[in-house]
């Protein structure tokens, strides 16, 4: 039984992966982006560092911002390190001790 079982299936799947293949060849093209509206940003894929560059400038006077450049020094990562680390230390402290108290 499971034997005629296992060939009906086998043949119903072969049959219905002929049947498949037979409507594929009725494809002959296909597009997936047809419509896609165009991008609204002018320059979205642009090469030039120094227009994009000119341009956020531009645009961030037109708000009021400004492009601030600093950068931290190893001393400053330093104590971002000490703060973070004394910080996790509390938290895991407190939970410490929160834990003992429940039991």
């Amino acid at each position: 039984m499971k034997e005629n079982l296992g060939t009906s299936l086998r043949t119903l799947i072969c049959k219905i992966y002929k049947e498949e293949l037979e409507e594929e060849d009725d494809l002959e093209e296909i597009t997936t982006t047809g419509d896609i509206a165009g991008y609204s940003t002018p320059y979205a894929f642009s090469d030039d560092d120094e227009k994009k560059k000119r341009k956020m400038e531009r645009a961030n006077d037109a708000v009021g911002y400004k492009f601030v450049n600093e950068a931290l020094e190893n001393k400053d990562i330093n104590l971002l390190k000490i703060i973070i680390r004394n910080e996790v230390a509390a938290i895991l402290r407190d939970i410490w001790l929160k834990r003992t108290t429940w039991k």
